[in-house]
């Protein structure tokens, strides 16, 4: 998808979409948050100057739903929901390989990366990708710019799935996905291990309500369970600080098993 400047457009990471009287009614009251809360805009009136962005495919059991299955009644349900769009909800009930939507998806935040945003009646702004996350105080977070304001934009992947080309995970594909990834420009500084289903690596904590289980989704294969084998190698190649390549581990949504394994280790 092109990144476009032009802030008017959805398509832009600048698109400016605030919350008006019927978009917070709904919210209040199904706590359905059916506006954008973090584009680059609303970061900059919010005064945001450091920004870790999240690199995410949506896993296929938020959008193939139980009971209705991947049908027209889940599109419309996933996109109630999400407000992500059918279309886009069509691609994730059938896709296969989340490493490479969450290559376009960094390849979407190169576009502009360095490219100023003018506002009007305020200073112009751009965002910039950091190749690495220096310590508080180091050089890259000390860059003084008197015309632009930056904003400082680092990556994470949000979930170890992320990692799939296939499913079930083929050890050896992974692997090789991990080595691309710490070759990327701006290699990610973390990656949230677990996330809200079971990814073929750990075990996951509940992260939806029952009621939300029992009729949409099925988040409970393999929760609370702890780490597998092929987990743990995943994890060493991550953790791996060749040259300066390792991606740091979240345990978020992590199983407490998982958790507890993970820290002894």
């Amino acid at each position: 998808m092109r990144n476009s400047k032009d802030k008017s457009r959805r398509n832009s990471i600048w698109y400016y979409d605030p919350p008006r009287g019927l978009d917070k009614i709904v919210q209040k009251f199904t706590k359905l948050t059916k506006f954008s809360q973090s584009n680059f805009s609303a970061l900059a009136y919010g005064q945001v100057r450091i920004i870790c962005a999240s690199l995410y495919s949506i896993e296929r059991g938020l959008v193939s739903l139980n009971h209705v299955g991947s049908g027209p009644a889940a599109d419309i349900i996933a996109n109630l929901v999400s407000g992500i769009g059918r279309k886009r909800i069509d691609f994730l009930q059938n896709n296969t390989d989340y490493f490479d939507d969450v290559t376009r998806e960094y390849a979407y935040y190169k576009q502009l990366d360095d490219t100023v945003i003018n506002f009007r009646g305020e200073s112009p702004r751009k965002y910039v990708l950091v190749k690495t996350m220096p310590p508080p105080g180091a050089h890259e977070y000390q860059r003084t710019q008197y015309r632009y304001r930056d904003h400082l934009c680092d990556h994470h992947l949000e979930g170890a799935h992320n990692l799939h080309s296939t499913r079930p995970a083929q050890l050896a594909s992974v692997l090789q996905n991990i080595d691309q990834l710490k070759s990327w420009d701006h290699k990610p500084f973390f990656i949230t291990f677990a996330h809200h289903f079971y990814n073929d690596f750990c075990g996951h904590a509940e992260s939806l309500a029952d009621w939300i289980q029992d009729w949409f989704t099925n988040q409970e294969p393999f929760m609370n369970t702890g780490i597998n084998p092929m987990g743990w190698s995943v994890m060493e190649k991550l953790m791996d600080d060749t040259d300066g390549g390792r991606i740091h581990i979240d345990i978020k949504h992590m199983s407490p098993l998982s958790r507890k394994q993970y820290i002894d280790f």
